[in-house]
């Protein structure tokens, strides 16, 4: 790290000035080079991932004033800070005790899916999006993001796959995915058997051929 501008320590083993100077006065220019130095300069643009840094005025050490650097909330209260995404979960506008999911889409073998966004979902413990194939076809018929509690199974099946977006807790959103869903499969060998995956590694386990 840098030296500050002014070292005042330095100043006050200068000879004594009389009348005027150190170590009897200060220049508040000096002091002004210091506090412009020390001072953190926050870039709030908004990254590439939707994250975005704010500085906030808290109360600090023997209740002075301090300032504070955390990831930007929604401008509804709260959430994954910065521009909209796809599956972006931010609180509801009107209700914060609910919560609002963008719009996204599921791409798969033969096309595409849109999930429309969602307002005003009452929040449980995780935000999954559940994939629904034919067991015979394996052709994706259906695809829809919603809340769940943390005691859900999410593992996959022949029939269904989950993807986990987001996690919610103490009036927290946590976002876990920040784009669009590419979801494919592949046969794969897995300990001397032939299994179904996630072509992309959506998935977090195997599952059986039907």
């Amino acid at each position: 790290m840098a030296n500050l501008p002014i070292n005042f320590e330095a100043k006050l083993k200068d000879p004594k000035a009389i009348a005027a100077g150190y170590p009897y006065s200060i220049k508040a220019e000096h002091l002004m080079r210091d506090f412009v130095d020390a001072k953190l300069l926050v870039d709030e643009s908004i990254h590439s991932s939707g994250m975005q840094l704010e500085e906030v005025s808290v109360i600090g050490e023997l209740g002075y004033p301090a300032r504070k650097i955390r990831i930007a909330p929604s401008s509804s209260g709260g959430g994954v800070g910065g521009s909209l995404h796809p599956f972006k979960i931010t609180p509801n506008a009107t209700n914060p005790a609910k919560v609002d999911i963008a719009a996204g889409t599921v791409y798969h073998e033969t096309g595409s899916i849109v999930i429309s966004a969602q307002t005003g979902i009452t929040p449980l413990d995780v935000f999954l999006i559940k994939i629904t194939r034919n067991a015979g076809t394996r052709v994706v018929s259906a695809a829809a993001a919603d809340p769940y509690s943390l005691g859900f199974d999410a593992a996959s099946t022949q029939t269904n796959q989950y993807l986990h977006i987001g996690s919610y807790s103490a009036s927290t959103i946590t976002q876990h995915w920040f784009h669009d869903v590419s979801v494919f499969e592949d046969l794969a060998v897995i300990n001397g058997e032939f299994k179904l995956v996630p072509l992309a590694m959506i998935g977090a386990n195997f599952y059986a051929i039907p």
